[in-house]
This record gives C-alpha cells, sequence and structure tokens, in this order.
C-alpha cells in the first residue's frame, strides 16, 4: 500500500488548519504585561506608536513562532502519518502474507483431501467391483451347478424313460410271443378238437348206421320171429353186435364232452394270461 504525494498535502493541510485555530484561539488571551508606561519621559503619541510597534513585533514573533510550531507539528504529525501507514502497509502485506499463506494451506489441504477422496473412492470402487465379480462369478457358478444338476436329471430321466421303453418292449415282445405260443397252442388245441370232433362224428354217424341197422335188425327179427330156429338164434348175435354198437357211441359222446370240457378250460386258461400279460404291459 503506497501513500500518495496528494493524500500527504491534504493531511499536513489539515493538521495546519488545526494549529493554527488552536493558537489563535489562544491568542485571543495573549496577555501585554511586560509593556512599561511612563508618563514623564514620552508623550501620549510616542507611547502609542512605540507600543504599537512593540505588539506588532510581538505579534510577528508570537506569528513566527505559531508557524513554526505549526510546521513542526505539522512534520511530527506527517511523520507519525507516515510511520503509522508504513506500519498499516506493512500490517496489511503480513496480513495479505497470511492470508496467502492461508489460501495455500487451504488449497493444499483441499487437493489433499479431494486427492484422499480420489483414493478412497477408487478403493471403494474396486472392492465393488471385485465384490460384483465374486457374486457374478458364484451366481455364474451356481448357474453351471444348477445346469449339471439339470442336465443329469434329464440324462437320468432319458435312461428311465429308455429302460422303460425297453422293458415295455421286451414285455410286449415276450406277451407277443406268449400270444403266439398260446394262440398256436389253441389252434393246435382246436384243431385236435375239430379232429376229435370228426372222429365223434364219424363215431356218430355210425352209431346211427348201427342203431339203424339194429333197428332194421330188431324189425327183421320181429318179422322172422317164428322163422327157422337158426334165425332164432341168429337174433341174440346181432343184439349184442347192436348193443356193442351203442356201448362204443355213448363212449364216443363221453369223449367228445370231455374234450369240449378240455377246449373250454385251455381257452379261459390262455386268456386269463393274456390279460395279465396285457395288464404288465401296460405298466
Amino acid at each position: 500500500m503506497q501513500v500518495s504525494d496528494d493524500d500527504m498535502e491534504d493531511v499536513e493541510k489539515d493538521t495546519k488548519d488545526e494549529v493554527g485555530d488552536h493558537f489563535v484561539k489562544g491568542g485571543k488571551r495573549f496577555a501585554c504585561d511586560e509593556i512599561y508606561l511612563s508618563d514623564s519621559d514620552h508623550s501620549e503619541e510616542g507611547l502609542g506608536i512605540e507600543l504599537q510597534h512593540d505588539l506588532m513585533d510581538k505579534v510577528l514573533l508570537v506569528e513566527s513562532a505559531l508557524s513554526e510550531l505549526a510546521h513542526e507539528h505539522q512534520l511530527t504529525i506527517a511523520e507519525e502519518m507516515r510511520d503509522q501507514l508504513s506500519a498499516l502497509e506493512a500490517e496489511l502485506m503480513d496480513e495479505n502474507q497470511k492470508l496467502a499463506s492461508t489460501v495455500e494451506r487451504v488449497e493444499r489441504n483441499t487437493e489433499a483431501q479431494r486427492e484422499m477422496n480420489r483414493k478412497f473412492d477408487m478403493q471403494y470402487q474396486r472392492k465393488i467391483a471385485e465384490a460384483l465379480d465374486d457374486h457374478l462369478t458364484a451366481v455364474q457358478r451356481d448357474h453351471e451347478h444348477r445346469s449339471q444338476i439339470e442336465e443329469r436329471r434329464i440324462r437320468d430321466d432319458a435312461a428311465r424313460e429308455e429302460a422303460k421303453r425297453k422293458e415295455k418292449a421286451l414285455q410286449e415282445e415276450k406277451a407277443r410271443q406268449e400270444m403266439i405260443r398260446a394262440e398256436a397252442k389253441v389252434q393246435a388245441r382246436l384243431e385236435a378238437e375239430r379232429v376229435e370232433k370228426k372222429k365223434a362224428a364219424a363215431l356218430e354217424a355210425e352209431r346211427k348206421a348201427a342203431k339203424e341197422a339194429a333197428a332194421a335188425a330188431e324189425k327183421k327179427a320181429s318179422e322172422s320171429l317164428m322163422n327157422a330156429p337158426s334165425e332164432a338164434n341168429k337174433v341174440p348175435k346181432e343184439v349184442t353186435n347192436h348193443k356193442h354198437s351203442a356201448g362204443n357211441t355213448i363212449r364216443v359222446s363221453e369223449n367228445a364232452q370231455k374234450l369240449e370240457e378240455k377246449r373250454l378250460m385251455i381257452y379261459n386258461e390262455i386268456a386269463s394270461q393274456n390279460e395279465v400279460l396285457g395288464s404288465g404291459s401296460n405298466k
């Protein structure tokens, strides 16, 4: 901070005015106690002139003293003002330096805090990234584990389904083979029954023929009952033949009935086996 010459002149002028006013006010109380008046040496006119000169000399002396005092006072005040201004300027410069140092320190602290915050933020971001990476890795690992479990379950289900399909196909094949064998047995038994029926029919035809022959013989015997004794002896033989033929016919009928019962039993057995095989294949 610099003090200009105009400011110094204004200060000196104000100081001079103050000092002049002070001494002028003091001059109002100026006393002329030292003036000696002698009636014998001078006249009134001479005394007046001398008194006037003395007063003027004293006034000039006082004014000179006042001027010198005012100048000295002005110089003193100006020096004090310069000293105060220098002190103020030095204090201001010191305050400016302190302020600049404080601002610099604050800026350094702010920058250090900003750098620390940046480091903390980077560490926080790094930790977040690591935690996120760990979480994603765990999620991916869990997903892969679940996928493996799901794939294993699908393979196991497929294997079970394949085993069931093969078992079902095997059971169906067994059932088909059993059905074929049963049908073959049925066909064989039916064929045997058909042959037996043919035999029974043949025997029935023979029985009928024998019966008709027996009836004809009986009729002929009754007609020729009264014929010769040779014919009488012939009749019992024919009757015996007729009885033997009738017994054969009865046995054939019993055999046919037994065959029919056996056929029905075999048919029922095959039907029950087919039902059991069908229920097993459905399972």
